[in-house]
């Protein structure tokens, strides 16, 4: 069909055939690549890493053939009836003026359909057997079905093929975000926080579950709030920092936080209230001693080398990391000039690049037992990295060498 839509004389001499085998060609390219990109993935990573790959690859797709697209034939012109025999007749030229994107409704649900569900049916492909044996599976599939659901739900044009106009559109699509982040939050507990990282929650059951639960929920509310414009309208900044403050002391109860520590917390609330830098200040400095006893809790004590670095070499790293990370948000917010910004920016993907490659090259090395730093988050990290530099160049907040740098 592809290389028939090539030839000219057949777009002008069919019309009606041109716009469908476009179509065809458009609609099928998602299901053709999911099967050869699943093909391709299993041989190159661990089997059970080919849902989460293929869950980007998909997203990917999606972004660029599921929403609508102009038709490249809709203003073509047909040829005369008595020459090729392939007119339009009155059917076909209503609808070539009525609908000038490719795919129907009925295709881009199709697509979404396949993105949504395709991934978390490898994963239930794979492990069907222990499927719902051990609970981590559980977890995953539910990660693995919200996390697209809840991506396409919020790409722009994402939901275009919902039939109806106006508030019942917008209706369908909020309660549709809202099912998915709450599923999504539900698998990221269960698969992340208490299966990667149960190990450093100090509460027993069931009030480790309740603590991380009211912590993880509620400060996602409050993002939804601030995300959304709520925050000062319908919502009080006051009850949203006592809100805040309330998630912060269970996370930290379920972490054994000293609770000394916790009323720098507030220093966020004060600062989105005030918008000075001092109350920001407050927030940074209770977040990064907080670290700080973390790692001399959990990892200082340890003699151990990574690689051909020491752990206590990337401790200092990884605080050094933290800090800008919780500076410049505050910095670019309060109007940060650019040449400060590009400077922590830099400094920080110095600090961060040689620990990664540590741990990355580490983990990929003959007979190394357990991945501690998989390929996924160095390329998560990168496109991370990307997004964040093109946003603040697009801000001025980042000059030229720094946006040249961060793209190196």
């Amino acid at each position: 069909m592809w290389i028939s839509l090539q030839f000219r004389w057949i777009q002008a001499t069919y019309p009606a055939i041109t716009i469908i085998f476009e179509r065809a060609v458009l609609t099928a390219s998602l299901p053709v690549a999911a099967v050869m990109y699943s093909l391709g993935l299993a041989s190159i990573v661990d089997s059970s890493d080919v849902p989460y790959y293929l869950a980007v690859l998909l997203a990917v797709m999606y972004y660029s053939v599921g929403r609508p697209l102009p038709s490249s034939y809709h203003a073509a012109p047909a040829a005369d009836p008595k020459i090729g025999g392939g007119g339009l007749g009155k059917k076909e030229r209503v609808m070539m003026e009525t609908r000038s994107t490719v795919q129907s409704h009925l295709d881009g649900f199709f697509m979404a359909l396949l993105t949504v569900c395709l991934p978390g049916a490898t994963y239930a492909a794979i492990h069907w057997v222990v499927l719902f044996r051990h609970s981590v599976h559980v977890y995953s599939l539910l990660l693995l079905l919200s996390v697209p659901l809840l991506y396409v739900s919020m790409l722009p044009q994402g939901l275009w093929w919902i039939p109806g106009k106006g508030p019942s559109v917008v209706f369908a699509q909020k309660v549709i975000i809202g099912v998915a982040l709450i599923a999504a939050l539900a698998g990221f507990e269960g698969r992340v926080v208490f299966h990667s990282f149960g190990s450093y929650i100090k509460l027993q059951p069931p009030w480790d579950w309740i603590a991380v639960t009211v912590g993880l929920f509620g400060f996602s509310a409050v993002t939804v709030a601030h995300m959304s414009g709520a925050l000062g309208v319908t919502c009080d900044v006051t009850v949203a920092g006592t809100f805040l403050l309330i998630c912060v002391t269970a996370g930290s109860m379920a972490l054994g936080i000293p609770m000394a520590w916790l009323p720098a917390a507030s220093g966020l609330a004060l600062f989105y209230d005030s918008q000075h830098i001092r109350e920001y200040l407050v927030f940074v400095t209770g977040a990064f001693i907080t670290c700080v006893w973390f790692m001399f809790q959990h990892f200082w004590f340890l003699d151990v080398t990574i690689g051909a670095m020491s752990l206590h070499n990337m401790c200092y790293q990884v605080l050094g990391g933290v800090l800008q990370a919780l500076l410049i948000p505050g910095l670019v917010h309060a109007g940060a000039s650019a040449t400060t910004t590009t400077a922590l920016l830099v400094i920080q993907a110095l600090t961060i690049a040689p620990m990664e490659e540590q741990l990355y090259l580490v983990s990929h090395e003959d007979f190394a037992g357990e991945v501690m730093y998989p390929g996924y988050l160095v390329l998560a990290t990168s496109a991370a990295g990307l997004l964040v530099a093109r946003r603040l160049k697009a801000w001025g907040m980042l000059t030229d060498v720094g946006n040249w740098l961060m793209h190196g």
